[in-house]
C-alpha cells in the first residue's frame, strides 16, 4: 500500500517536473535557513517538509487556476521559432506565501503552551523571600559560617558584609550599660587574696 502511494507520488511528479523543482528548492531553502539560524536538524528537516507540502499543492493550484501563456522565441542554436511557457505571475507570491505559512504552522507546533498564573503580588514577594532564603544557605552562604541574612527590616542582603553587621551588634553589646554586683566581686577578690 505504501508503495503504491508512493510510486503513484513520484509519477505525479514526475509529470510537473518544473512544479517539483520549485517546490524542493524552497523547502531546501526553508530547511537551510532555519538550519543557520539555530534549528537543530530534525526541527529544520519538518520546516523543509512542511514548505515543499505546502508549495507543491499550491502552485499546482494556481497553474489549473491561472495557467500562464505561451510565447514565440527563436532558438539561438538552430534559428527556428520555438513555443514557450510562460509562467503566470501569480505562482511566486503564492509559493512565498505557502512557504511563509507552512513555517509559521511548524513554529506554531513547536512552542510550549504558557499557562498564565494569578499569583498576588504578597504571594510572589513570600516566594521571592523563600528562594533568598534557600539560596542564601547554600554553598555562597558568606565567610565565617554565617548565612547571608537580611539587615534587620530591610530587603538589603549581607553578602560581604557580615563582618560589619557582627561588629555593629558586638558594639552595641559593650556599649549597653553594664549591671555589676559589687558584693559578689569583693568577695570573690577576698577569696583570691586570703582575706
Amino acid at each position: 500500500m505504501k508503495g503504491q502511494l508512493f510510486s503513484r507520488l513520484l509519477n505525479f511528479a514526475a509529470k510537473n517536473k518544473d512544479v517539483a523543482r520549485d517546490a524542493l528548492f524552497s523547502g531546501g531553502l526553508n530547511a537551510g535557513l532555519a538550519f543557520l539560524t539555530g534549528s537543530d536538524p530534525g526541527t529544520a528537516l519538518k520546516y523543509g517538509l512542511a514548505d515543499v507540502a505546502a508549495s507543491y499543492p499550491a502552485t499546482l493550484a494556481v497553474r489549473k487556476l491561472r495557467p500562464g501563456t505561451t510565447r514565440m522565441v527563436q532558438d539561438p542554436k538552430t534559428k527556428k521559432l520555438v513555443e514557450e511557457k510562460v509562467r503566470s505571475k501569480l505562482e511566486m507570491p503564492v509559493n512565498i506565501g505557502a512557504s511563509v505559512l507552512s513555517g509559521i504552522a511548524v513554529a506554531g507546533g513547536e512552542m510550549p503552551s504558557v499557562t498564565p498564573s494569578n499569583i498576588s503580588q504578597s504571594q510572589q514577594i513570600m516566594q521571592q523571600n523563600i528562594q533568598r532564603d534557600l539560596i542564601n544557605q547554600g554553598i555562597l552562604a558568606g565567610r565565617l559560617g554565617m548565612p547571608n541574612a537580611y539587615f534587620p527590616g530591610t530587603m538589603l542582603q549581607a553578602q560581604g558584609l557580615e563582618g560589619t553587621y557582627m561588629r555593629q551588634q558586638l558594639e552595641e553589646i559593650m556599649m549597653k550599660p553594664q549591671q555589676y554586683d559589687m558584693g559578689n566581686i569583693a568577695a570573690n577578690m577576698g577569696a583570691i587574696v586570703g582575706v
